[in-house]
């Protein structure tokens, strides 16, 4: 899914977040700062494809290794779940420093269901997660949505970063998949040093 982003100090606005009301049933997880990577089964040749953002992965185009980590997989455990697709982050050095351990794993986070067509409650990608054997990523915070002051308390934790975390993701699972809304169910906070770091790398590319 696109994931809007807005700045923690600059765009926690009604036009950003009205998506999310007082009582809806949120998740608050780490945003971690790696490659975005997926998983998937093939019925068809009965193995595990791999995915980056854009396409998929092969001996040649790795993403850092993902490719090769996914072969390690037991395809058989994924055989019930045909038309589930496995998103997480792939996790290898970009801005935000990690401690060594943390580095070349998979961060799963959610699911999308290609026949139903619709994301996977986060209780059940927990569930699939514990199922699979796979790293859920951590989760600060799963009940009522309060604040935006409540959900920026969470935004400088983690087990594995060094550095500042790049931020958090609310998600709304009391809006999740519906048709009728034309605003975010999910919505990720960038620390506002992150958000430097990024700006300095664009300006850094500008011809």
């Amino acid at each position: 899914m696109d994931i809007s982003r807005i700045k923690e100090d600059t765009e926690l606005t009604e036009s950003n977040t009205k998506g999310f009301e007082v009582g809806d049933h949120i998740v608050i997880q780490e945003k971690v700062d790696g490659s975005n990577a997926a998983i998937a089964y093939d019925s068809d040749t009965d193995k595990l494809v791999a995915f980056s953002r854009k396409q998929e992965l092969n001996e040649v185009n790795t993403l850092n290794g993902f490719y090769n980590w996914v072969q390690t997989l037991n395809c058989d455990e994924f055989k019930e779940y045909p038309d589930y697709v496995f998103f997480g982050e792939w996790l290898c050095k970009h801005k935000v420093k990690y401690i060594q351990d943390a580095y070349k794993k998979f961060y799963f986070y959610d699911v999308y269901d290609k026949k139903n067509q619709k994301y996977l409650l986060q209780s059940e990608v927990r569930r699939l997660a514990y199922e699979l054997g796979l790293i859920y990523v951590q989760t600060f915070y799963d009940g009522k949505f309060i604040s935006w002051e409540h959900c920026k308390l969470f935004m400088n934790k983690s087990n594995i970063a060094i550095d500042k975390p790049e931020g958090v993701v609310c998600k709304n699972q009391t809006k999740i998949n519906n048709p009728y809304s034309r605003t975010p169910f999910v919505l990720k906070i960038v620390n506002k040093d992150f958000a430097e770091i990024m700006k300095k790398k664009e300006k850094v590319l500008d011809p």
